[in-house]
């Protein structure tokens, strides 16, 4: 008999340390977030294992990753030289990387946000070499910075691929979204506005902006 109950509680408490696991085991969750005229992707730096620019962001949970004109995009002011260049011409590319913590709406407050949950850790290994490979390094392997970022604790970094006008930020986010499993076309997603519309049908819509 007091086998029998022992054998009992024994079985309560592992299928509770089992339980608990499961609800304490994070799912695989990067978010879009809208920023004018482009959009930024964030992953957690759990999911970031060997990322060329992780040693940069040392207490970040998060990283938001975006990419573009290397001079449109670090210029907070683009006249009309470099906004024709950018839309017209090859050009070189960059990415703004920023490192933070806590919730991402907090972070990025009054724009639109959505959350995706992606299906395997394959997916998500297939996301994160797509972003690895962005990334041009130097001679010693190393990421290339450009100068520091727009906001908060961010950097800039010299993009491995050219940019122009089908083949810019948008199309892109979209390219890389494809490698997680999210089936939007770079094809049809040339603006912010597009690409926001297609993909919040794939994931949840945390945050709604007034754009």
């Amino acid at each position: 008999m007091r086998k029998s109950i022992l054998s009992v509680i024994c079985g309560i408490v592992l299928l509770g340390g089992l339980f608990s696991a499961g609800q304490s085991a994070e799912p695989r969750t990067i978010y879009l977030v809208r920023h004018a005229w482009h959009a930024g992707l964030v992953l957690r730096t759990a999911a970031l294992d060997s990322f060329p620019v992780l040693a940069d962001f040392p207490e970040a949970e998060f990283l938001e990753i975006g990419w573009g004109d290397a001079d449109y995009y670090r210029d907070p002011r683009p006249g009309f030289w470099i906004t024709f260049k950018a839309a017209i011409l090859p050009t070189k590319s960059t990415l703004h990387v920023v490192g933070f913590s806590g919730p991402v709406t907090t972070t990025f407050p009054g724009t639109d946000i959505i959350r995706l949950d992606i299906d395997s850790g394959q997916q998500l290994q297939s996301l994160v070499d797509f972003l690895r490979r962005a990334f041009a390094l130097d001679k010693q392997g190393h990421p290339i910075r450009l100068g520091p970022g727009l906001y908060g604790h961010s950097y800039f970094y010299r993009g491995r691929e050219h940019y122009y006008a089908f083949r810019n930020c948008n199309t892109w986010t979209a390219r890389a979204l494809r490698r997680a499993g999210i089936p939007v076309s770079p094809v049809t997603n040339l603006t912010v506005g597009q690409l926001i519309d297609h993909v919040k049908h794939y994931g949840e819509v945390v945050e709604t902006g007034d754009d």
